[in-house]
């Protein structure tokens, strides 16, 4: 669960609470990984794959809305910035 809450920038916590909810709705589920039986690792269901496309459309549309009045360019450019700035919080 750490690393996952360390890519979505989210507390260990916040993280369980929002598997657990996705596992209670049957999206997705915790499975012991391959390599050590005592990690876990979270694994789309078939509900979870069903939506999967909606997801990527949907995410990829609201990246474009937010992106249109700065253009790719101004985009990458405030990816760089966000990321100093995140970098500068977890110091």
């Amino acid at each position: 669960m750490h690393e996952l809450a360390a890519f979505a920038h989210r507390t260990k916590a916040t993280t369980t609470v929002l598997v657990d909810k996705l596992e209670a709705m049957d999206f997705v589920r915790r499975a012991k990984s391959g390599d050590d039986a005592r990690t876990k690792v979270v694994v789309l269901t078939e509900r979870g794959e069903a939506l999967k496309e909606d997801f990527e459309r949907i995410s990829s549309k609201l990246v474009s809305m937010v992106y249109a009045p700065i253009g790719k360019t101004g985009g990458e450019k405030l990816e760089r910035l966000l990321n100093k700035v995140l970098v500068s919080l977890e110091k």
